[in-house]
Order: structure tokens, then sequence, then C-alpha cells
């Protein structure tokens, strides 16, 4: 009765691009662009740091350097995801662990936050007011120029808990 009909897609009116393939594999594919690699790379160090933070120890300076990275099509994705997990590492490697290397994330998260892309931005916003928490607002404070203090108080993506 069924045979030789259009067969469809599970969930969708639309027909099948080719037969014998999953819902979701159209044929396409593509190599892996350098920061997609990176990007998973981050994810799955959240997830070592939470079992084994003194592991992730050593990458806190290069993670900071990834905030600097904003010359390809897509960063506004990679930093989306950087700042994300950032706050999660500094929870699993502690407040004393991660005060050593606060300073390095200042000036990326600035950057992210006037980047221009809201999604990015609200990310950045998200995470510098976690980091703000995590390591005191006074310690946090005290690392910011008068500049950065003004931008913080009046960016609409920081949210400050005082």
């Amino acid at each position: 009765v069924h045979s030789g009909q259009q067969v469809y897609s599970c969930g969708s009116l639309a027909p099948k691009l080719k037969r014998g393939s999953g819902c979701m594999d159209h044929g396409f594919s593509r190599e892996k662009e350098q920061w997609e690699r990176t990007d998973g790379a981050l994810h799955l160090a959240t997830v070592i740091s939470k079992y084994y933070p003194e592991k992730i120890v050593k990458y806190l300076p290069l993670f900071a350097e990834f905030g600097h990275i904003h010359h390809f099509h897509h960063f506004h994705f990679f930093q989306e995801t950087l700042w994300k997990n950032i706050p999660l590492i500094a929870t699993n490697v502690g407040r004393e662990t991660f005060s050593e290397h606060i300073s390095l994330y200042i000036e990326p998260l600035f950057k992210t936050l006037s980047c221009e892309n809201r999604l990015a931005m609200n990310q950045a916003g998200i995470a510098f007011s976690k980091l703000r928490t995590i390591i005191g607002p006074e310690s946090f404070d005290s690392l910011l120029s008068e500049e950065q203090i003004n931008i913080m108080n009046n960016n609409e993506y920081i949210i400050l808990d005082e």
C-alpha cells in the first residue's frame, strides 16, 4: 500500500533529501573550524574542572587569552561559550585559586562587553557579575580603572547585587 510513495522526515512534512539517511542527516558536511574545536574543549575543561580542578589551573591564563580573540566571522559564538564557562570553572577551582588569575580576565570581559553582538555582550555581562560575586565586589572592583568602573555602573548587561 505504501511502497513507491514519497518518504517524509520524522516530525516534518518535508520530504527526506536523501534516502536511507537519518532525520537530521541531509548529506551535508564540512570540516570543523579551529574555533569550534576550541569551543568544545572549553566545555570539556569545565566538566574536568568539576572533578579535577587542579588539572585546569594551568590553563586559566590560556582561557583568558581566548577572550581577546575577535578576529574571525563567528567569534561571538566562541565568546558566548567562553563567558558561559569561565564562572563555572572559577567556582570549581575555588575563589582563592581563581583570584590569582582574575586580572587576566578583566580586559577581555570589557572587550566582549563592547563587541556589538548582543548575545556575546549579554553572556559577558553575566560572567562579569558572577566573577565579581565569586571574587568579592571590593577585590574585583580594586582591579578596575576609573573608566571600567563607570562602564560597570552603566552597562545594561552587568547586574550589580549591592
